[in-house]
């Protein structure tokens, strides 16, 4: 069996890579809006901007 040309394998892991950070942006996105609506004003952000 042929091996796996180095430009081939590299454009398999992108795609996989790609997928994955799609995944883990939503979840970010997901657990930002989770985290906003229950906590209003005691972040960091809430501190700064009532200085």
């Amino acid at each position: 069996m042929p091996t796996m040309s180095d430009n081939r394998r590299r454009r398999i892991v992108a795609r996989q890579n790609k997928l994955e950070n799609a995944v883990k942006r939503t979840e970010k996105a997901a657990k930002r809006a989770r985290n906003s609506d229950g906590a209003k004003g005691t972040g960091k952000s809430a501190v700064k901007a009532a200085r």
